[in-house]
């Protein structure tokens, strides 16, 4: 049986659900070397949209159709209702880890034999899957700092030995160092991220962290994506934002069936926000450093931010599972 970490308790999912993880982590692993490589925040979204049943923020696909049964409006949602989207969201983590894996391994490969306009499309590519990820971010504790971390807080600054992953590749990539400062670090990268494929199966989301990183993806985007704070030269901070943002479209994608059967005024909403919100990040042409957007089109997407994260404030509370005795 699949047991799924809840506040205060462990609370064990039916064998169905377990069976159900089984068959979807064969599946994803199946698929996983025909699985398409985003090189632009688009196709990220899409990556990242097909697991939620599309990007807009449809049912994903093989959910059960229709609401839970025996659930009125209203109600609180249980821990076995969001068992479900939970372990789904578990076969797509390691679905889209394998890709990763892969482009990472791209990306090592290029920088070694110097060639830098293929390193840095490599790089961009498997960034965006990295942030498609979106809600595993927590689970995945210090292998995340050291894939995705900054320099920020660090004694040494971007000079300090523990700066790796992404951003110390983007570093050498685009701050003047070229493919052969970024060997080394690529190498680590890659080290990092086939380790915590390794041990995507014991990856734990919590019912609660989960519901709660709806919201907090776009917080997460809004404090370093659209401020410029994780830059470390590819001025990529639109296409990422991007990224997150079909990450998110992902996880209201896999809670849809919830929140219909429990606040169906809030999935249309929603729905409106993130496509506007999708509208705002996804400029005519390619992806433009942040530096570079006009002044309407900066409020265009702080107005939809802002506006979308308003309405994901409210998942956490409809969706949280009360805490429960583990005595009981």
């Amino acid at each position: 049986m699949l047991t799924l970490r809840t506040p205060g308790h462990r609370a064990a999912v039916p064998a169905a659900a377990a069976l159900l993880l089984g068959g979807l982590v064969a599946l994803a692993g199946c698929s996983s070397g025909a699985a398409p490589k985003p090189s632009t925040g688009s196709s990220a979204g899409s990556a990242a949209g097909s697991a939620a049943g599309g990007s807009g923020g449809g049912r994903p696909a093989g959910s059960p159709s229709g609401s839970p049964s025996g659930v009125a409006a209203g109600d609180a949602v249980t821990v076995f209702e969001l068992a479900d989207p939970i372990v789904r969201y578990q076969a797509y983590v390691a679905d889209r880890l394998a890709v990763l894996d892969g482009q990472v391994q791209a990306l090592s490969r290029a920088v070694t034999a110097g060639d830098l306009a293929a390193s840095r499309a490599d790089w961009l590519a498997a960034h965006l899957t990295y942030h498609a990820l979106g809600a595993a971010y927590g689970a995945f504790g210090d292998a995340g700092q050291a894939i995705d971390g900054t320099a920020s807080g660090l004694p040494g600054g971007p000079a300090d030995p523990r700066f790796t992953g992404f951003h110390r590749v983007e570093l050498a990539l685009w701050s003047g160092g070229g493919t052969a400062a970024a060997v080394a670090p690529a190498a680590r990268l890659a080290q990092d991220v086939a380790a915590l494929r390794a041990r995507a199966g014991r990856l734990e989301i919590s019912a609660n962290d989960f519901t709660t990183r709806a919201h907090e993806i776009l917080e997460d985007t809004l404090r370093s994506r659209l401020t410029g704070r994780d830059d470390y030269g590819s001025g990529s901070g639109l296409a990422t934002a991007a990224a997150d943002a079909a990450a998110t479209r992902t996880v209201v994608g896999l809670l849809r069936p919830i929140l219909a059967q429990h606040h169906p005024d809030v999935v249309a909403l929603l729905d409106r926000r993130l496509t506007t919100l999708d509208g705002a990040l996804h400029p005519a042409g390619a992806p433009v450093p942040l530096r570079s957007l006009g002044r309407p089109q900066r409020q265009r997407i702080d107005a939809a931010m802002g506006a979308a994260l308003e309405e994901l404030a409210v998942l956490p509370g409809l969706l949280h599972v009360e805490e429960e005795d583990e005595d009981e």
